[in-house]
């Protein structure tokens, strides 16, 4: 447990929710949801004292939700002081949740009779691919009705959906510079994010920006030549080998990718009642897959001066550190901390709670990259001594012992074991599944071990 609560001091240890005993008492739940990582309350504390606590926290309309977000940012953004550069993967999510009454939170997909709450995060990773936790994230409930389509909408931009993308690039700027002024973040974006106020937005403030195109827009200077067409009539730039991940029932695969790039100028839209544009100087980089047709096609515009091979490549690179924001989604959602269990009713109740299992995941998807990019680094004290010996003993191992000392990646490798990993056969290293069920059964014997030891 010790590990367990400097860590939340760390994270938490600063949030201002008005009194010092809400803040100790958030510093104790989060310790203890990572001893215990659960969607629901009633799995994460045993203890009915620190149950009904809990409960009473989350409840308390006096703490603020966005503050107790706030002190993980912050703790996150001071991870990145000594680095000149880390990467900010933004995306948008949807928390859909079980509710037979259909009164929890607003409509989300397509249908609008599904029941949730939308997130926005921004997760921090290092330059070594290793997820250092969120930098910022924004929760909204979608309106009952639904909104106009976008050539008809005359709403100001701060009303529209879309207006997330820009406030939560917002935000993490301010806290990068505010905690770590000389570390320069370099936002990786989606096509969700391709939008006419983020992109003037980043030409503005001179961010450094990559967001997947989802339109084909006009090049300025250039009579009726839009990009897609300019671009794969331009000579291959750079070719490069990319290991693609399992995802959605693929297997994981190794891709021959063709690059190209040209800067240019384009004319995006500014929302707004009187509809305005704006002309910004953009990189535009085009990565496709020769001998596969219906393989990898992505456009990218990016704020990242490219004038070589190797600032086209830097720029691919960065942008497949975006998917790190979509496996910290999975560990949240329905993997370790499995948020949408939740039968939490109240919409600022649930962000609370949210808040800290977001943080929670994220420090769960830290261990896991760091236990690849590191792997012979001790695993203590990032692993509890009992949770180790839990792993041994749950893996059945013969070659460790209760006691030994063990690596990140022997560690990992243990606790993924006793969530069913298969080793080799399943196609790669632990994954977030696999590990996510075996510290949920690793945690539960760890806090017998405990028990039993000090009693």
């Amino acid at each position: 447990m010790k590990s367990q609560l400097a860590w939340a001091r760390r994270t938490f240890g600063d949030a201002d929710l008005g009194d010092l005993r809400r803040t100790r008492r958030v510093v104790k739940a989060a310790a203890r949801l990572q001893l215990q990582p659960a969607g629901r309350i009633t799995k994460v504390f045993s203890n009915p004292a620190e149950r009904e606590a809990a409960f009473r926290l989350i409840a308390n309309d006096a703490v603020d939700p966005a503050e107790i977000a706030a002190a993980s940012h912050r703790a996150t953004a001071r991870q990145c002081v000594g680095q000149e550069l880390v990467y900010v993967a933004l995306d948008e999510t949807c928390l859909s949740f079980s509710d037979r009454t259909g009164r929890r939170f607003g409509r989300t997909g397509r249908d609008g009779k599904h029941r949730g709450m939308h997130a926005m995060s921004a997760l921090a990773v290092d330059v070594q691919g290793t997820t250092l936790g969120l930098i910022g994230q924004r929760y909204w409930v979608q309106p009952a009705e639904r909104s106009p389509k976008w050539k008809h909408d005359r709403r100001p931009a701060s009303r529209r959906q879309s207006s997330q993308w820009k406030r939560v690039l917002t935000s993490s700027l301010q806290v990068m510079q505010a905690h770590a002024p000389r570390c320069r973040p370099w936002f990786q974006l989606d096509r969700g994010g391709d939008i006419g106020q983020v992109l003037s937005f980043a030409y503005e403030k001179s961010l450094l920006l990559t967001v997947r195109a989802a339109h084909d827009r006009a090049v300025e200077g250039v009579e009726g030549t839009k990009l897609w067409a300019l671009l794969k009539s331009s000579p291959v730039l750079a070719r490069q080998r990319l290991k693609i991940p399992a995802r959605g029932g693929r297997h994981a695969r190794e891709a021959v990718l063709q690059v190209r790039a040209q800067r240019v100028r384009l004319r995006v839209a500014r929302p707004g009642k009187k509809r305005r544009s704006q002309s910004v100087e953009l990189y535009a980089v085009y990565v496709s897959e020769a001998s596969k047709p219906d393989g990898i096609e992505w456009m990218l515009w990016t704020t990242h001066p490219v004038h070589t091979a190797h600032d086209a490549l830097h720029v691919v690179h960065a942008y497949t550190m975006r998917w790190r924001v979509e496996d910290f989604h999975k560990a949240w959602k329905t993997g370790d901390c499995n948020i949408e269990s939740s039968l939490i009713r109240g919409t600022l109740a649930m962000q609370r709670w949210a808040a800290m299992t977001a943080a929670v995941a994220a420090r769960a998807e830290h261990l896991k990259l760091i236990s690849r990019a590191e792997p012979n680094r001790s695993a203590e004290p990032a692993i509890e001594r009992n949770e180790l010996d839990a792993a041994i003993i749950l893996s059945e191992t013969s070659k460790h012992k209760v006691g030994d000392s063990l690596t990140l990646e022997q560690a990992v490798y243990l606790i993924a074991c006793v969530g069913g990993y298969t080793g080799k056969s399943s196609g790669g290293p632990p994954g977030t599944i696999t590990i996510a069920r075996g510290l949920d059964r690793v945690c539960a014997a760890a806090i017998a071990l405990r028990a039993v030891r000090s009693g």
